[in-house]
Order: structure tokens, then C-alpha cells, then sequence
């Protein structure tokens, strides 16, 4: 019987379907990430993770670059989410010096550099955080290609000034995100907009009463 484990060929990892998992998330009233169910996105962290490291074990010329840097950016954000943000930070660091070393152009390096500049937020590093933000919300507004994640980065800094408690700067981002969510015409991006506009309105009213 061990034999024939030992000459079995080990099964290989799949790459984790989402519609599996329950992905969920909310905001708390920081406008911080707050996953529904826990459980459920950390097992699909785990698959992914697992994903990745059969990949980077092969041959690099056999590396699937695009998949891994997509998938790593994606595992990172749902690793912040978790609050492991040391395990978010090595995945995202990895995935932009891949968009680095194989040019994979603007649009995943934009991507993937919001990704990197909100974990460093999370993490308390709001001066690196804001440098990361204001030079990718440069880029999108000279290259046409990385227009579409214009929204995106004003809603990141809206956030950034959250934290730092600017929250009439935080409420003039979130305002500019909403103008251009709302000519994208996707809901789900205008309701969150709109919700962290609310959430920057009570802290003005509650700075207004101290």
C-alpha cells in the first residue's frame, strides 16, 4: 500500500472558484473592510496561496505571470481583509516587482499598486500610503488606458483623509468619486461612495458638536 502511494501522482491544486465562497464584505464605521463570513474567506485565501506556491514551484518559464499577479493581488486584498496584513503585504510586493520584471503595463501595475498603497493605509503607513495614491491618481488622469481606475483612487484617498481625520478633504475625494461612479453607471460603486459620504458627514457633525 505504500508503494503505491509513493508512486502515485499528487492531484493538482486548482484555482479556486469565488462563486464557491462566500466573499462578502461590509464596511465598519471607520470604512474599514469587514468580511460576513471569516471562515469561508479564509479558506479561499488558503486555495489561492496553495495555487501559487504549485505555480511558483514550476520551471519560471512555465509560470502562468498574468494568472499569479492577478491572483496574488486579489489574495492580498482578501488577506487585508482578514487583518493579515504582513502575509497581504508580501503578496502584493511580489505581484507588482512581476508587473516590474515582465512589463505587464499600466493598467495591472495601477491595480495593483491601489492594492498595495490601501494595505500600507491599513497598516498605519499613511505617509507611504498617500505617495503611493497621489502618484497613481497622476497616472490615471495622463493615461488614457488607466482612466478607468480615475474613481478608484479618489475613493482610496477619500479614505486616507478619513483615517487622518481631514474629513472635509476626505468628503471633496469621495464627492469627485461619486461623479465619475455615477457615469460609469455601476451601482454597487455608487452605494459604496454614497455610504462613506454619510459616514464623513457624521464625523463633521460630530466634530461641529465637540
Amino acid at each position: 500500500m505504500s508503494d503505491v502511494k509513493s508512486k502515485a501522482k499528487k492531484k493538482p491544486v486548482q484555482l479556486p472558484d469565488e462563486d464557491n465562497f462566500n466573499l462578502t464584505f461590509g464596511y465598519t464605521k471607520d470604512l474599514l473592510e469587514i468580511p460576513e463570513e471569516p471562515a469561508d474567506v479564509f479558506l479561499y485565501c488558503e486555495k489561492c496561496a496553495d495555487w501559487i506556491n504549485q505555480e511558483m514551484a514550476k520551471d519560471e518559464a512555465d509560470w502562468d505571470v498574468k494568472r499569479l499577479v492577478t491572483v496574488m493581488g486579489r489574495l492580498a486584498a482578501y488577506l487585508k481583509m482578514l487583518r493579515e496584513l504582513d502575509d497581504a503585504l508580501d503578496y502584493i510586493e511580489t505581484a507588482l516587482a512581476l508587473i516590474e520584471q515582465y512589463d505587464l503595463g499600466p493598467q495591472q501595475f495601477i491595480a495593483q499598486s491601489l492594492r498595495w498603497a490601501d494595505i500600507l493605509r491599513y497598516r498605519g503607513e499613511f505617509g507611504e500610503a498617500e505617495e503611493v495614491f497621489e502618484s497613481v491618481l497622476e497616472l490615471c488622469q495622463k493615461i488614457p488606458e488607466a482612466k478607468i481606475y480615475e474613481d478608484v483612487a479618489l475613493q482610496h484617498m477619500g479614505k486616507l483623509n478619513f483615517d487622518l481625520e481631514d474629513y472635509d478633504l476626505a468628503m471633496e475625494f469621495f464627492e469627485k468619486a461619486l461623479a465619475l461612479r455615477k457615469i460609469k453607471n455601476d451601482q454597487s460603486l455608487i452605494d459604496s461612495t454614497e455610504m462613506a459620504i454619510e459616514a464623513t458627514k457624521l464625523k463633521i457633525i460630530g466634530e461641529g458638536e465637540s
